[in-house]
């Protein structure tokens, strides 16, 4: 499916697509490849790339816009399921995003209740970037290939559009949280 490309709000914004994947290149999470390397590369998968617009909050706590980059893992190509309907979310955990801060809760209010009169001191972290710092194995990373021309980048850490994705990634953020406390 290289062919068919990239989705219209990926190729509507060529400099942005071209600026996020320079940024995945030079942080180590994609791998830049010629696209004719893809027949070559045992059951290696093209997913068109898309642009997601959001927002996020710069260092003064001002809401500015922000794109992010997507894999659709979901696109299916002639009679074979998508990679994201080949997971097998059974073998998986489930997400369990915020039970962390549930703890942090239950630890504060326990905390007051033994020392009502000592302060009780937090730090917030931010984890800015982490979500792409969680690599693939390499059997995955051949399944979550993108193109731009004639390049192919072979992504080397957790995509977002990847279905299994979220629960690798609340493994190992309610693991850092709880650790943290």
């Amino acid at each position: 499916n290289i062919e068919r490309g990239n989705h219209k709000s990926a190729r509507d914004r060529p400099d942005v697509l071209r600026q996020q994947i320079i940024d995945d290149v030079t942080h180590g999470f994609a791998l830049p490849l010629p696209t004719t390397c893809i027949p070559m590369i045992p059951h290696a998968e093209v997913a068109p790339m898309g642009l997601v617009a959001q927002n996020t909050i710069n260092a003064r706590g001002e809401i500015v816009p922000k794109d992010r980059l997507t894999h659709d893992q979901s696109f299916e190509v002639g009679q074979a399921p998508s990679v994201n309907n080949r997971v097998r979310m059974e073998e998986h955990q489930d997400v369990l995003f915020g039970h962390a801060l549930r703890r942090l809760i239950h630890f504060i209010v326990e905390t007051r209740r033994r020392h009502p009169t000592t302060p009780i001191l937090l730090q917030k972290v931010d984890f800015k970037a982490a979500y792409r710092r969680a690599h693939l194995a390499p059997d995955l990373a051949v399944k979550c290939i993108t193109t731009l021309g004639g390049l192919a980048l072979m992504m080397l850490r957790l995509t977002f559009g990847g279905r299994p994705c979220p629960s690798e990634w609340c493994n190992i953020s309610e693991t850092v949280a709880d650790l943290s406390r």
